[in-house]
């Protein structure tokens, strides 16, 4: 019997159990109203384990087609436009209220912006991806209650004019341990390389007049997950990847989850089209006697893209 076939169990509890563990942080951390919305049923996570695997078990099913040219690409770009919706908040302190950034300051949490993927492969096993897009938030508004920030209280009424700025890089690599003439499916290690730029101002009458937070730092996230593709036709090509990390250290925690699935026609053998829906989610906690830091980050989206492979 192939190893694939032997792995492929394994594989398959690998991702209920990161389904199970997706749950309980849904359930117990986000906030955000779409992700309220996903009550992950066991005969739901079933069926979303066996939709994730598709890209093998039609595959291993097919071994005998031609191989799709999809998989004879080296080197691809996709250029596209991402429409997505945020949902993010921050606590700064324990004496802090928590903000909510789309209704305590008005940052507009629909954000479409361009995207950029990138993916070489190197050889038929080892694959990188690297994708880059920026987030940009911008409000302003007078509060409708009283806010703390940095030991400040904000009054009621208050002008405030407020920017928030997400840059995000990521960069994966890809062992395809299962493979066939039109699917590939494998493990991915990765980092994701955050660049958060904020900033909130009092303003009176169209002018800074004091500023009350402002922050520009980077920080690395690195990240395991699955990647998988599979040839419905020699044009039409599915897609998905998973990635996720949750890592605790003294009075630090935090968890990421980030989520992918597309579809792409290629209509000349180096040109095509394609769709994908995303969503991530984004969770900082720091606890201490004296102090108290919750950080949130949730988006979710739809990105159409042109893609040029060779």
């Amino acid at each position: 019997m192939p190893v694939e076939a032997l792995l492929f169990p394994y594989f398959k509890s690998f991702i209920q159990a990161t389904l199970i563990e997706l749950e309980l942080r849904l359930s117990g951390v986000i906030k955000s109203s779409f992700l309220k919305e996903l009550n992950f049923h066991p005969m739901k996570r079933n069926i979303l384990t066996q939709l994730f695997l598709l890209s093998f078990v039609s595959g291993y099913s097919h071994c005998a087609q031609a191989e799709s040219s999809y998989f004879q690409q080296t080197l691809g770009v996709n250029i596209g436009y991402f429409f997505t919706d945020i949902d993010n908040s921050a606590k700064l302190s324990a004496t802090e209220s928590e903000i909510y950034f789309s209704t305590d300051i008005d940052l507009d949490n629909n954000v479409h912006t361009f995207k950029v993927d990138i993916f070489w492969r190197i050889n038929a096993k080892h694959r990188l991806d690297f994708t880059w897009f920026s987030l940009f938030q911008d409000g302003e508004r007078l509060t409708s209650k009283d806010l703390i920030i940095n030991d400040t209280i904000i009054p009621s009424g208050t002008g405030l004019n407020s920017k928030y700025n997400y840059n995000r890089y990521q960069l994966n690599y890809t062992y395809n341990l299962f493979q066939g003439k039109n699917y590939e499916l494998g493990p991915t290690l990765g980092v994701y390389a955050i660049n958060i730029n904020t900033e909130l101002n009092e303003t009176i009458t169209n002018k800074t007049a004091r500023n009350y937070a402002r922050a520009d730092f980077i920080f690395p996230l690195p990240v395991v997950g699955l990647r998988g593709r599979y040839a419905l036709t020699d044009e039409i090509i599915f897609n998905s990847s998973f990635n996720f990390m949750i890592l605790s250290f003294d009075n630090w925690s935090g968890d990421i989850y980030d989520f992918q699935l597309g579809v792409e026609y290629n209509f000349l053998k180096y040109l095509g089209v394609g769709l994908a829906y995303n969503f991530s989610f984004l969770t900082i906690d720091k606890k201490g006697e004296q102090a108290k830091f919750q950080y949130n980050y949730d988006y979710q989206g739809v990105q159409t893209y042109l893609k040029f492979a060779f």
